[in-house]
């Protein structure tokens, strides 16, 4: 049953697209002016993107861009408004400094982050799985068990710690490897950390790292403070 609605979301989705395209054929999604370049974004849009994008590290997370930015907003058009084709972009402007990580950490296991089932099935995808396929990258599928809420809707960091509790199930050889876990964005971290406590539990790893897109102001302070 799932399959099958993940098969008419995904449907939903290209017609979707479709329709978009042809209404906005010649408009930038991120900034409205006219495009002949038969892609979803301007070339100056681009080119503002690409020069923000710059490989950047606190503690063991690295991250790409700023989410205070223009990058925020194409990751939402690639999330909420379902254009998957953005997720070509995104591969393009990281592709370099994933593989880089990858090298130079030793990786030898990824984990996307796994979405609420909810998400799934509004979204029709989850966004850090494609672009991991896009990367044409092996990865160790954690389950998100749990129904929670929208970890951004909530600003109170017990009320965030209670709400993603026990909401990840992983199995597989993670037993004294190195890993890294790869998310879009990183809010606060919380998210990121009930992982690492999951597999903490049931495994002895060498190494984990997080690999994102984009760190938030409120991230980079907890980080900075020392505050999980």
């Amino acid at each position: 049953m799932q399959k099958l609605l993940m098969i008419i979301n995904n449907l939903h989705q290209n017609f979707y697209n479709k329709i978009f395209r042809g209404f906005f054929y010649d408009r930038c999604i991120l900034c409205q002016k006219s495009t002949d370049n038969n892609m979803y974004i301007c070339y100056n849009c681009f080119k503002q993107l690409k020069s923000i994008a710059k490989l950047r590290s606190i503690k063991n997370i690295y991250y790409i861009w700023d989410y205070e930015t223009i990058f925020s907003k194409l990751l939402k058009n690639y999330k909420l408004n379902r254009i998957k084709n953005l997720e070509n972009i995104i591969v393009k402007l990281i592709k370099h400094d994933f593989f880089e990580i990858l090298n130079k950490k030793n990786i030898e296991i990824i984990i996307p982050v796994p979405i609420n089932n909810n998400r799934i099935r509004e979204r029709g995808f989850n966004q850090t799985e494609e672009i991991l396929k896009k990367l044409n990258i092996k990865y160790l599928k954690a389950k998100r068990i749990k129904a929670t809420k929208k970890m951004s809707r909530i600003l109170n960091k017990k009320e965030r710690e209670k709400n993603i509790k026990n909401a990840f199930k992983i199995e597989g050889d993670l037993e004294n490897k190195i890993i890294l876990i790869f998310d879009d964005v990183i809010t606060t971290g919380t998210t990121v950390n009930e992982l690492i406590k999951t597999i903490n539990k049931k495994y002895m790893i060498k190494e984990v790292y997080i690999f994102t897109l984009s760190l938030t102001k409120t991230a980079k302070k907890i980080l900075n403070d020392g505050r999980d």
